[in-house]
Protein backbone atom coordinates (compact mmCIF):
# COMPACT_ATOMS: atom_id res chain seq x y z
CA UNK A 1 0.00 0.00 0.00
CA UNK A 2 1.41 3.12 -0.95
CA UNK A 3 0.83 6.05 1.47
CA UNK A 4 -0.19 9.00 0.61
CA UNK A 5 2.14 12.08 0.13
CA UNK A 6 2.10 15.10 2.21
CA UNK A 7 2.98 18.42 0.99
CA UNK A 8 3.40 21.32 3.28
CA UNK A 9 2.73 24.50 2.57
CA UNK A 10 5.44 27.39 2.78
CA UNK A 11 5.02 28.96 6.51
CA UNK A 12 4.04 32.36 6.32
CA UNK A 13 6.65 35.31 7.66
CA UNK A 14 6.16 37.25 10.53
CA UNK A 15 5.52 40.19 8.05
CA UNK A 16 2.68 38.40 6.03
CA UNK A 17 1.09 37.00 9.07
CA UNK A 18 0.97 40.67 10.60
CA UNK A 19 -0.42 42.46 6.70
CA UNK A 20 -2.85 39.02 6.77
CA UNK A 21 -5.17 39.88 9.81
CA UNK A 22 -4.90 43.91 9.36
CA UNK A 23 -5.61 43.53 6.11
CA UNK A 24 -8.63 41.24 6.65
CA UNK A 25 -10.24 44.01 9.40
CA UNK A 26 -8.63 46.77 7.20
CA UNK A 27 -10.52 46.11 3.57
CA UNK A 28 -14.00 45.41 5.21
CA UNK A 29 -13.93 48.83 7.70
CA UNK A 30 -12.65 50.82 4.70
CA UNK A 31 -15.45 49.52 2.31
CA UNK A 32 -17.99 50.61 4.66
CA UNK A 33 -16.33 54.36 4.64
CA UNK A 34 -15.87 54.36 1.03
CA UNK A 35 -19.86 53.28 0.94
CA UNK A 36 -20.36 56.30 3.20
CA UNK A 37 -18.54 58.85 1.86
CA UNK A 38 -19.73 57.86 -2.25
CA UNK A 39 -23.12 58.79 -0.62
CA UNK A 40 -21.77 62.08 0.88
CA UNK A 41 -20.66 63.21 -2.67
CA UNK A 42 -22.98 62.42 -4.61
CA UNK A 43 -24.99 64.81 -6.57
CA UNK A 44 -28.69 64.74 -5.16
CA UNK A 45 -29.87 67.43 -7.46
CA UNK A 46 -29.02 65.45 -10.37
CA UNK A 47 -30.02 62.54 -8.97
CA UNK A 48 -33.68 63.88 -8.57
CA UNK A 49 -33.48 65.37 -12.43
CA UNK A 50 -32.24 62.03 -13.80
CA UNK A 51 -35.30 60.14 -11.72
CA UNK A 52 -37.91 62.73 -13.03
CA UNK A 53 -36.55 62.67 -16.79
CA UNK A 54 -37.35 58.62 -16.07
CA UNK A 55 -39.87 58.56 -14.93
CA UNK A 56 -41.11 61.04 -17.39
CA UNK A 57 -40.21 59.03 -20.37
CA UNK A 58 -41.74 55.69 -18.42
CA UNK A 59 -44.99 57.55 -18.78
CA UNK A 60 -45.24 58.82 -21.60
CA UNK A 61 -44.40 55.00 -22.89
CA UNK A 62 -47.26 53.95 -20.72
CA UNK A 63 -49.69 56.71 -21.82
CA UNK A 64 -49.02 55.72 -25.56
CA UNK A 65 -49.28 52.56 -25.29
CA UNK A 66 -53.04 52.69 -23.28
CA UNK A 67 -53.64 54.60 -25.90
CA UNK A 68 -52.63 52.48 -29.38
CA UNK A 69 -54.67 49.37 -27.30
CA UNK A 70 -57.56 51.38 -26.58
CA UNK A 71 -57.27 52.57 -30.59
CA UNK A 72 -56.89 48.95 -31.63
CA UNK A 73 -60.06 48.60 -29.51
CA UNK A 74 -61.73 50.87 -31.74
CA UNK A 75 -60.88 49.52 -35.09
CA UNK A 76 -62.16 46.07 -33.90
CA UNK A 77 -65.57 47.34 -32.96
CA UNK A 78 -65.91 49.40 -36.61
CA UNK A 79 -64.53 46.46 -38.62
CA UNK A 80 -66.41 43.37 -36.67
CA UNK A 81 -63.50 42.41 -34.96
CA UNK A 82 -60.78 43.05 -37.54
CA UNK A 83 -58.03 44.81 -37.56
CA UNK A 84 -58.29 46.68 -40.63
CA UNK A 85 -55.04 48.83 -42.57
CA UNK A 86 -56.97 50.58 -44.73
CA UNK A 87 -56.36 54.49 -43.99
CA UNK A 88 -59.66 55.96 -45.87
CA UNK A 89 -60.94 55.15 -42.34
CA UNK A 90 -60.13 58.05 -39.69
CA UNK A 91 -60.28 55.30 -36.80
CA UNK A 92 -57.80 53.38 -39.03
CA UNK A 93 -55.75 56.48 -39.28
CA UNK A 94 -55.06 57.26 -35.57
CA UNK A 95 -54.46 53.70 -34.77
CA UNK A 96 -51.53 53.97 -37.39
CA UNK A 97 -50.52 57.21 -35.75
CA UNK A 98 -50.39 56.02 -32.04
CA UNK A 99 -48.59 52.88 -33.25
CA UNK A 100 -45.93 54.99 -34.37
CA UNK A 101 -45.77 57.26 -31.52
CA UNK A 102 -45.72 54.20 -29.15
CA UNK A 103 -42.70 52.96 -31.03
CA UNK A 104 -41.04 56.17 -31.01
CA UNK A 105 -41.61 56.49 -27.14
CA UNK A 106 -40.11 52.81 -26.77
CA UNK A 107 -36.73 53.76 -28.94
CA UNK A 108 -36.76 56.86 -26.84
CA UNK A 109 -36.86 54.70 -23.82
CA UNK A 110 -34.53 52.15 -24.81
CA UNK A 111 -31.92 54.59 -26.19
CA UNK A 112 -31.45 56.78 -22.93
CA UNK A 113 -28.33 56.49 -20.92
CA UNK A 114 -29.64 54.97 -17.40
CA UNK A 115 -25.66 54.51 -16.37
CA UNK A 116 -25.15 57.79 -15.04
CA UNK A 117 -28.89 57.33 -12.94
CA UNK A 118 -27.97 53.73 -11.78
CA UNK A 119 -24.16 55.69 -10.82
CA UNK A 120 -25.73 57.94 -8.42
CA UNK A 121 -28.34 55.74 -7.04
CA UNK A 122 -25.33 53.12 -6.09
CA UNK A 123 -23.68 55.62 -4.68
CA UNK A 124 -26.83 57.61 -2.64
CA UNK A 125 -27.68 53.88 -1.33
CA UNK A 126 -30.63 54.54 0.95
CA UNK A 127 -29.55 58.24 1.65
CA UNK A 128 -31.98 60.69 0.08
CA UNK A 129 -29.84 63.86 0.96
CA UNK A 130 -26.34 64.66 1.43
CA UNK A 131 -27.64 65.73 5.05
CA UNK A 132 -28.74 62.30 5.38
CA UNK A 133 -25.47 60.78 4.40
CA UNK A 134 -23.68 63.69 7.06
CA UNK A 135 -26.04 61.89 9.67
CA UNK A 136 -25.22 58.48 8.80
CA UNK A 137 -21.37 59.22 8.96
CA UNK A 138 -21.73 61.06 12.49
CA UNK A 139 -23.72 57.94 13.67
CA UNK A 140 -21.15 55.74 12.84
CA UNK A 141 -18.36 57.01 15.30
CA UNK A 142 -18.40 55.89 18.32
CA UNK A 143 -16.12 58.71 19.40
CA UNK A 144 -14.03 61.63 18.30
CA UNK A 145 -10.87 63.09 20.23
CA UNK A 146 -8.29 65.74 19.92
CA UNK A 147 -5.25 66.46 21.59
CA UNK A 148 -2.24 69.40 21.26
CA UNK A 149 1.18 68.90 20.29
CA UNK A 150 4.28 69.44 22.44
CA UNK A 151 4.71 72.97 23.86
CA UNK A 152 6.30 75.41 26.32
CA UNK A 153 4.46 75.41 29.70
CA UNK A 154 2.85 78.81 30.49
CA UNK A 155 1.66 79.26 26.43
CA UNK A 156 -2.05 80.78 26.51
CA UNK A 157 -4.40 78.01 25.64
CA UNK A 158 -4.91 79.75 21.93
CA UNK A 159 -1.49 78.83 21.56
CA UNK A 160 -2.47 74.91 23.01
CA UNK A 161 -4.72 74.12 20.27
CA UNK A 162 -5.52 70.55 18.88
CA UNK A 163 -2.78 69.18 16.55
CA UNK A 164 -4.10 65.54 15.95
CA UNK A 165 -7.50 63.92 15.98
CA UNK A 166 -9.10 60.70 15.95
CA UNK A 167 -12.27 59.25 15.32
CA UNK A 168 -12.92 55.87 16.87
CA UNK A 169 -15.02 53.36 14.57
CA UNK A 170 -15.48 50.31 16.48
CA UNK A 171 -13.65 48.85 19.34
CA UNK A 172 -12.94 45.40 21.01
CA UNK A 173 -11.59 42.77 18.60
CA UNK A 174 -11.41 44.39 15.88
CA UNK A 175 -10.84 47.59 16.68
CA UNK A 176 -10.84 50.50 13.84
CA UNK A 177 -9.78 53.74 13.82
CA UNK A 178 -9.29 56.91 11.36
CA UNK A 179 -6.51 59.07 12.56
CA UNK A 180 -4.51 61.97 11.39
CA UNK A 181 -3.70 65.53 11.71
CA UNK A 182 -5.22 69.22 12.07
CA UNK A 183 -4.70 72.08 10.31
CA UNK A 184 -3.97 75.64 12.04
CA UNK A 185 -7.41 76.43 11.48
CA UNK A 186 -8.87 73.28 13.48
CA UNK A 187 -9.37 71.23 9.88
CA UNK A 188 -8.24 67.59 9.13
CA UNK A 189 -5.11 68.00 6.59
CA UNK A 190 -3.88 64.56 6.42
CA UNK A 191 -5.99 61.22 7.56
CA UNK A 192 -4.69 57.47 7.55
CA UNK A 193 -6.59 54.18 8.68
CA UNK A 194 -5.58 52.20 11.79
CA UNK A 195 -6.64 48.77 12.88
CA UNK A 196 -6.44 46.75 15.98
CA UNK A 197 -6.98 42.92 17.21
CA UNK A 198 -6.83 41.11 20.36
CA UNK A 199 -3.02 40.82 21.03
CA UNK A 200 -2.24 43.12 18.16
CA UNK A 201 -1.13 46.86 18.33
CA UNK A 202 -2.48 49.55 16.37
CA UNK A 203 -1.95 48.95 12.55
CA UNK A 204 -1.90 51.28 9.82
CA UNK A 205 -4.19 49.88 7.06
CA UNK A 206 -2.18 51.49 3.83
CA UNK A 207 -5.10 50.50 0.89
CA UNK A 208 -7.25 53.39 2.33
CA UNK A 209 -7.26 56.61 0.04
CA UNK A 210 -6.21 59.31 2.43
CA UNK A 211 -8.64 61.70 0.24
CA UNK A 212 -11.59 59.04 1.37
CA UNK A 213 -11.02 59.77 4.98
CA UNK A 214 -10.65 63.26 4.91
CA UNK A 215 -13.86 63.41 3.18
CA UNK A 216 -15.40 61.18 6.16
CA UNK A 217 -13.36 62.97 9.13
CA UNK A 218 -14.57 66.54 8.02
CA UNK A 219 -17.53 65.82 8.69
CA UNK A 220 -16.74 65.81 12.21
CA UNK A 221 -16.02 69.57 14.33
CA UNK A 222 -12.76 69.55 16.04
CA UNK A 223 -12.14 72.85 17.77
CA UNK A 224 -11.14 76.34 16.54
CA UNK A 225 -7.74 75.86 15.25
Amino acid sequence: MNKATETNAPALSGAAVEQSWSDAIGTSAYASIVEMVDALNCDYDRLAELKAEHQSLVDALTTVSEEYAEAIDNVKRHHRGYVSQDENYPEVREMIELKKAAADAASEFEDWDRKELADLESAAGECESQDEARERIHEDALSVEVRSDWYTPGRSAEDNAPSEFRILLCTGGPAVQIRGELSSHGEPDRAWLEVQDWGKPWTQYFKADPDVLLDYARCFYFGEG
